[in-house]
């Protein structure tokens, strides 16, 4: 399990852009975060569409 996560972290690096999705019934958050986990951008929202 320990060698897994160190593999995954091993692949970011100061190049990787991060986007989290809060998946919702309606409206969808996402946000932009860099390799240190610092948000690039405050939380936006997008409507689901289907």
């Amino acid at each position: 399990m320990y060698n897994l996560i160190s593999q995954k972290l091993a692949m970011i690096t100061p190049e990787t852009l991060i986007v989290g999705v809060d998946v919702a019934k309606r409206t969808h958050y996402a946000q932009m975060i860099n390799f240190r986990g610092e948000g690039l951008h405050k939380p936006f929202p997008f409507q689901n569409t289907r």
